[in-house]
């Protein structure tokens, strides 16, 4: 009998390591933070306020739900996905190695979790099973993306921030996710049917087979050749998907600012503005790093060619990126924009301008107006001799 239930629960389960690591943090942060503060000479009715035990617990389920799609899903095991291709499995069979969708097991796991936040007086009975299902369906949305359900993973991405804002109601917030959790179960049906046509998607311009394959490095063929191939650019290749990320981001940036508490909004008022920065100095570096000028500064100044449009184009996008942050600036200091609406707003409008704005990386790097030099990221610095 015992044996027989250790096989049922193994069929999903994380390694007895990782259970057990889990178990003990559990075990510190619901006893020994009271027994070290038993020191102080606090009675034990006092004590038990510190049980720290819904912590490790739901940092645990967390760690669970990634685990269930990482672990499962064949796009996040290369090798797993590999030996698939040379067998006649389809979509319509079970995955050798175990399910990728919720099973019995893993509402078991979960109802363990929930029990052993009971000690903790501040802890909700949903937080476990909630935090494993949001965790669990961002990791399907990011494989479902990466298969080729790209328009799925966004609503699953954007419904899962506004899950986040129904926190303190768990009936609207179980109804939500259980709403998701039917269109990424859906989603990935949809592509395991379409296993065979994996190869085909691409990912920020990188052929997925590229991405899934461990010896995509041996077809790599150096300087300078790959800086001239087509279609090997990570980077957004398609105005809709430029947009529907920034926008994807901009809505969790206003999720993330009407979830923080308010002695730490000045910290992540900061913390947009660095993202904004950080869009400039990546748009910059995407563009400019390998393909430097046709002229030097020196050069420039001497010949009176101090602008040069094909290659000067690029700093386009930090120039409007820099307007937006200054905008914001001065719209939140002057009362004309709430926090709630200028950093949000911020945040798409950068990452926008990085990733959208014209050239688009692949055509800049064939036909701009630059000198193509080898990096230390190359991956070669010399010419690869090929058969």
């Amino acid at each position: 009998m015992m044996a027989s239930l250790r096989t049922w629960c193994r069929r999903v389960a994380p390694p007895a390591v990782c259970v057990w690591a889990a178990f003990v943090f559990w075990l510190f942060g619901a006893f020994g933070i009271p027994l070290l503060l038993s020191l102080s000479g606090l009675p034990l009715s006092e004590l038990m306020q510190f049980s720290l035990g819904r912590y490790p617990a739901v940092f645990s389920a967390g760690l669970y739900g990634v685990y269930r799609v990482a672990a499962f899903h064949p796009f996040f095991r290369p090798k797993y996905r590999q030996w698939l291709e040379q067998t006649p499995w389809h979509g319509e069979h079970p995955l050798p190695l175990g399910p990728v969708h919720l099973v019995t097991q893993d509402f078991v796991f979960i109802l363990v979790g929930t029990l052993l936040t009971l000690f903790d007086s501040q802890a909700y009975l949903y937080d476990v099973a909630a935090t494993f299902m949001t965790a669990y369906l961002a990791a399907l949305a990011l494989g479902l993306a990466a298969t080729g359900q790209l328009k799925l993973a966004y609503v699953v991405m954007f419904g899962l921030g506004a899950a986040m804002l129904l926190w303190e109601w768990p009936i609207l917030l179980t109804l939500s996710l259980c709403a998701l959790y039917f269109v990424a179960a859906n989603g990935l049906r949809i592509s395991l049917d379409e296993f065979d046509r994996w190869n085909e998607v691409m990912i920020f311009g990188i052929p997925v087979k590229e991405v899934i394959h461990t010896d995509s490095k041996s077809r790599q063929f150096g300087w300078p050749f790959d800086q001239l191939s087509p279609g090997r650019f990570p980077f957004i290749q398609t105005p809709f998907t430029a947009f529907a990320l920034a926008l994807l981001a901009g809505w969790w940036a206003l999720v993330i600012l009407l979830w923080m508490p308010d002695e730490q909004m000045p910290q992540l008022i900061s913390s947009y503005f660095i993202f904004a920065l950080s869009c400039i100095v990546f748009r910059t570096v995407a563009y400019a790093y390998g393909y430097y000028p046709p002229l030097s500064l020196d050069a420039r100044l001497r010949l009176f060619r101090w602008i040069i449009a094909g290659y000067d184009q690029i700093f386009i996008a930090p120039f409007l990126i820099l307007l937006a942050i200054w905008g914001t600036s001065a719209g939140i200091e002057y009362g004309l924009l709430t926090d709630t609406v200028g950093l949000p707003a911020l945040v798409f409008v950068s990452l926008l301008i990085a990733i959208g704005c014209p050239p688009t990386l692949e055509k800049w790097r064939l036909t701009g107006e630059h000198r193509i030099a080898p990096t230390s990221l190359s991956s070669s610095s010399e010419l690869v001799r090929t058969q």
